[in-house]
């Protein structure tokens, strides 16, 4: 509920950027989690575990913007 209340206040903001989605694309990561149930936390844990053997180095260079 909250993300939602949030979403419409960002969408009656009308600010854009160059691609033309307005600031509510900011909540897509928060949406994500609360969709997902999984904390980013949670999938890098499991990727440490797995696909990165234990290195915590991938952790920076996926997550490097």
């Amino acid at each position: 509920d909250v993300l939602e209340i949030a979403g419409e206040g960002l969408k009656s903001r009308a600010c854009v950027n160059s691609q033309g989605r307005d600031e509510r694309c900011f909540l897509d990561p928060l949406l994500e989690t609360a969709n997902s149930g999984r904390t980013p936390a949670e999938e890098w844990l499991e990727a440490y575990e797995t696909r990165w053997k234990g290195s915590v180095d991938p952790l920076f260079t996926e997550n490097a913007y």
